[in-house]
């Protein structure tokens, strides 16, 4: 590498030095590094699967693995029919996206296994997840008790009960979640929670400490005055702590001076309340099928 830069000092072709000397800076680092510092989406394109992913034994043992690792936490759901996941069978995915994404992850939402299984059960995971891709199984996935009560529900009566302050006082949906341009963002926007499974919907309703959105976790505030309130951290300063305050009959926006506060802690549980008491079966199916059309 040296020798090559005082051939290039001495050079007295125009311009060959810099054109040179750039193209040097752009490749040094391939030249020296390990092969660990490959990128990511280089190494995907060098794997290849030990065996046939086609193999309806490999397959079968995939799909166990897949529901060991990716169906549990509120994922992808048993089968790839999704949870807070997006729902994978009749995606349409290619073999080589669903490569790179089982084995290194996708940006911002899911861990790649690399490293935390071995690479022979991460193939078999994609083996099963390619294997359902196909758009017949979105019709072919079974029909579970959360479609029938979406399917039985009234989406215009859902809606209307989605806005209905009178029904439900604050705990009203539109209170702390935003559709479209409607509602108040205390919550996750619903504009397309549609795309989720509606046992996960369902779930959702009734349990809501089942699943805590990340970010959206309920935090117990103590000043040093002796104030206490609860709520949902919304943004953080140096100086300052702005937070959604659950404290009273509707959410209200709140900021108070660090200097003020003695302590921040996170609670267990959902800032949701569970609509189990509070909705009958009608109103329930009513709600789910409204949701189910937020795409």
């Amino acid at each position: 590498m040296k020798k090559l830069k005082l051939w290039l000092a001495r050079s007295r072709i125009p311009g060959l030095s810099v054109l040179l000397g750039l193209s040097l800076w752009m490749v040094s680092p391939y030249l020296s590094c390990p092969a660990s510092r490959i990128s990511q989406v280089d190494a995907a394109e060098e794997l290849r699967p030990p065996f046939d992913l086609k193999d309806p034994k490999i397959i079968q043992e995939g799909n166990e693995i897949f529901n060991l690792r990716c169906a549990t936490g509120k994922c992808h759901g048993k089968d790839g029919r999704g949870g807070a996941g997006v729902i994978l069978r009749g995606a349409g995915l290619s073999q080589d996206y669903i490569t790179k994404a089982v084995f290194f992850g996708t940006r911002g939402a899911m861990r790649g296994f690399k490293g935390r299984l071995p690479d022979e059960q991460i193939w078999k995971a994609v083996a099963f997840v390619t294997s359902i891709q196909d758009p017949k199984f979105k019709e072919s996935t079974g029909v579970t008790s959360e479609e029938v009560s979406a399917q039985q529900g009234d989406p215009v009566a859902g809606e209307k009960l989605f806005f209905d302050t009178q029904t439900l006082g604050g705990a009203a949906c539109s209170n702390c979640h935003i559709v479209g341009d409607q509602g108040n963002e205390v919550g996750p926007i619903l504009s397309k929670i549609g795309r989720r499974s509606p046992d996960y919907l369902r779930e959702s309703l009734l349990k809501p400490d089942a699943y805590i959105v990340p970010g959206y976790e309920m935090i117990q505030i103590e000043t040093r005055n002796g104030w206490n309130y609860k709520g949902i951290k919304k943004e953080e300063t140096s100086t300052e702590l702005t937070f959604v305050d659950m404290g009273g009959l509707t959410p209200k926006l709140e900021t108070l001076p660090k200097k003020d506060i003695a302590t921040v802690t996170v609670q267990p549980g959902s800032p949701m309340p569970s609509y189990e008491r509070l909705l009958d079966e009608r109103q329930l199916n009513n709600l789910l099928a409204y949701l189910k059309t937020l795409r």
